[in-house]
């Protein structure tokens, strides 16, 4: 009985390689201050599905596409070999960036203290002071934080054109 080889590896074929991403880790320098809101109508958050969030906007909002496609990462002095660079997906896991913390607001009608008129979340921590009003806006300083280029990447906050501070803690 004759015994087959094993199939060789089709090197036509994408890789699927997810990047795991710990925003949390000491080694992307975060710029976060810990400012988080006062009173009673915040709220703290588990990050957990607010990293899902930031996940998605990374794999499928074309942020780091963008950004690659205009810059050789590779030449750059704080080159940081975790970023992904190869269009490969990534998965944001364990924790924001150190300093950084989300508040979902909640304000009630006068009529009603058990049904809120409105629910919205915030990404505190920015050394502005400021906060930033939806995962989208923040996405851009998350990029900053891996490029290790925070205070001067183009997130609302850093570039001081608003919007995404619109609530100071």
């Amino acid at each position: 009985m004759m015994v087959k080889s094993p199939p060789k590896p089709d090197t036509n074929k994408k890789i699927n390689t997810i990047q795991q991403i710990d925003l949390s880790d000491p080694k992307y320098n975060s710029d976060g201050q810990g400012h988080h809101p006062k009173g009673p109508d915040w709220v703290r958050q588990p990050e957990e599905p607010y990293l899902h969030s930031l996940t998605t906007i990374f794999n499928h909002g074309n942020l780091l596409g963008k950004f690659h496609s205009h810059h050789d990462l590779s030449q750059h002095p704080t080159f940081n070999t975790d970023i992904p660079t190869t269009g490969h997906p990534v998965n944001l896991i364990n924790a924001l960036p150190a300093g950084y913390s989300v508040f979902m607001r909640v304000e009630y009608t006068s009529t009603s203290e058990q049904d809120p008129a409105f629910r919205m979340a915030y990404v505190f921590g920015h050394p502005s002071g400021g906060a930033f009003d939806s995962m989208r806006s923040f996405s851009r300083h998350v990029l900053g934080i891996l490029q290790d280029s925070v205070g001067v990447c183009n997130c609302r906050l850093c570039s001081g054109i608003g919007g995404g501070g619109a609530v100071q803690s």
